[in-house]
Order: C-alpha cells, then structure tokens, then sequence
C-alpha cells in the first residue's frame, strides 16, 4: 500500500520511471504479454472517448422539415387544400416530398463519407509487446503499454516519459503554446505543476516534431486532459456566458490549474 506521502495515483509525473514500472507491472524492455493485454483491455475499455450515435433514418428525415421554408411550404399546401385547390396542394406536396428525399439521400452519403474518413484518419502507435514492437490502432492501447515515439508521430494517449533523445512536442492544442517544448524523463521539482511544465509527460493530441522517445501509457478510460476541458463546457448550458464553464470545472477539481481558464474568463466577460 502507498505511503501518504506518496503522490496521487494519476500524478504520475511526480514519480520515477522505476515506481511507474512497478505500478503499472510492465517491463520496460519486454513491454506487456498478449494475454496480459487482453484482461487489461477487458478491464479498462478501448483509448477513446465515446462517439455521438449514428443519426437514425428518422432523425435525417425529420431534420428536413425543420427548414422554415419546407414549414412555409406545409402552411401553403394545407392552406391550398381548405381553399378546394387540389392541383396546387398536390404540387407542393410533391415539392415538399423531393426536397426531404433529396436532403435525406445527401445528408445519408455525408455520414458515410465522414464515417470513412475517420477510419482513414484513426491514429496509429507503435508499442512494445511480448518483447517486440507492433503497430495498433490507438484505440487498442491500455494502460500500461510502453509506446514509441518518434518525428511526426502523433501522441496516442497519455505517456510518462520513460525515454527521450532529443524529444520536443507541440502542446499547442492543449497549453495555446506556439513553441514546441523539449521532453525529459526527470522528475519535476515541486508539487504542483501546470500541465506545460510537466516535462516528463506528453499528452493525447500533440505531436512529436522532433527527436525520439518512448513512455508509459497510464490511462485509457479516462478522457485526456484536452478532452476533459471540452466535456466541461456543456456545464455551462443555459447560461449568456461561458465563464461559467470553469467555475463548473473548477468545482469538478481539474481545470483549476489550466492557465488559461482565467484568460478565457476574461476575454469573454
């Protein structure tokens, strides 16, 4: 059992890359088993957040009649109707009928469209197992896996760095930082620390723009710091101003350190 002393289990960047190896009960050469990675799997769910649900055939059609004009053109139909003037409401009745089939078969090859897109666009890792390396989707990896970073890649999940030659990452997605930051695997002095000083981590959504590295995937389920941000903002439904998003974040205990929930505060107010 930890000490009270010991930092909290999702401050993994207060810890050494030893301590983090035995939490996590992975070597750091030989990686994770197979099977290890299934029960992991099982337990944990895959790297992703939940996706919206598909829109319904229903859902596509209704949607085509939330246009003012379609509802200009029902008014007219069932006006032309109670006046005895059939030619006119079959008319626009026909009218109505090809602009929800037409809006209904477009916005249906849309979804496709975008469905593949994704597919094409789903994020790769490189990771260590069994004591060689693999390539997985990104929404295969658990916590645990030791996954390999290099130039271009971009970072599929939470790491603690346990390896870095040269590494530098842009944040800017996450911190607002247009410089990218240099990586390390020590362990920071202090306590508390911004999410941009925390050197020995990189974050799910930033890219590696230089060098080469190698670090601990340490969550799965749980959102991405990035992510949490954005799930905090429907919070705020209902009220004139944002703001009041980070007050709710606040409240929730994260965001609190973000440096520039206050900025965003200002600016909006």
């Amino acid at each position: 059992m930890e000490s009270p002393a010991s930092p909290p289990n999702h401050d993994w960047h207060l810890r050494e890359a030893d301590e983090v190896a035995r939490a996590h009960g992975v070597d750091t050469h030989l990686g994770l088993d197979l099977e290890e990675v299934q029960a992991r799997a099982g337990r944990h769910g895959p790297n992703e957040l939940p996706a919206a649900p598909p829109r319904s055939l229903g859902g596509l059609v209704a949607e085509q009649f939330k246009d003012l004009m379609i509802v200009v053109l029902i008014g007219a139909a069932l006006l032309s109707g109670v006046l005895g003037d059939w030619v006119d409401t079959i008319v626009i009745v026909i009218i109505i009928v090809l602009n929800a089939t037409i809006g209904v078969v477009q916005a249906w090859r849309a979804d496709r469209a975008l469905a593949a897109l994704r597919k094409l666009a789903a994020a790769q890792a490189v990771v260590v197992r069994a004591g060689s390396t693999h390539k997985v989707a990104a929404h295969e990896l658990v916590p645990g896996d030791v996954v390999l970073l290099e130039a271009g890649n971009q970072v599929p999940a939470d790491l603690r760095l346990i390896e870095a030659a040269q590494l530098r990452v842009d944040e800017s997605a996450l911190t607002g930082e247009s410089v990218t930051v240099a990586k390390q695997t020590a362990v920071p002095c202090g306590e508390l620390h911004a999410l941009g000083d925390r050197l020995n981590m990189a974050f799910k959504g930033t890219t590696a723009t230089q060098g080469a590295g190698a670090g601990w995937s340490w969550r799965s389920v749980r959102p991405p710091n990035w992510a949490r941000w954005r799930a905090c903002w429907p919070k705020a439904a209902g009220s004139r101003r944002p703001c009041s998003a980070a007050w709710a974040c606040s409240a929730s205990g994260w965001p609190s350190r973000c440096w520039w929930s206050a900025r965003l505060c200002s600016w909006w107010d």
